[in-house]
């Protein structure tokens, strides 16, 4: 008989495979010609040097297009990068929500029902990168790393 920890880590591994694969098979359908271009120049003016705010007009706050182009810089400008950053913000944002869960809960079954509803949205309808998505990981990195403080120190209920 197989763990239930095994399985729902296992049952995570399923999910980030087929929302990658939704995500890569939906990626190509089409370009939605306002948000995603308004971020792909912006990306791409700080790939090429440009300073945020001082060469160019902004109103998003800067971080997620010197990510983007972290990313244009490792794949040559090319599409493709934002794609990977897409796949790899995608799962690191499932694994987050596991750890996350499984701190809160032991259903191991509600755990894995919602890390499905979740994969199954976000990137999986909208599949481009955006401001949005990184927002919800860096929070989802914060709670996870509230609750492993709380977890390790009981006694304390915040870091600040």
């Amino acid at each position: 008989m197989i763990n239930k920890k095994v399985a729902l880590r296992l049952w995570l591994v399923v999910v980030i495979m087929g929302s990658s694969f939704i995500i890569f098979n939906n990626i190509f359908k089409g370009t939605p010609l306002i948000d995603f271009t308004y971020n792909l120049e912006n990306t791409y003016r700080v790939y090429k040097g440009m300073i945020p705010y001082k060469d160019t007009f902004l109103v998003l706050t800067p971080g997620s297009y010197y990510l983007q182009a972290l990313f244009f810089k490792l794949f040559n400008a090319s599409n493709l990068g934002l794609v990977v950053l897409l796949l790899i913000d995608n799962a690191l944002r499932l694994v987050l929500l596991y750890g996350i869960l499984t701190k809160i809960t032991k259903r191991t079954f509600l755990v894995g029902i919602l890390i499905a509803m979740t994969s199954l949205s976000d990137a999986a309808i909208y599949p481009f990168t955006n401001y949005n998505y990184f927002c919800v990981t860096a929070m989802m990195l914060y709670i996870w790393y509230e609750v492993r403080i709380i977890d390790k120190y009981p006694n304390r209920t915040s870091i600040f």
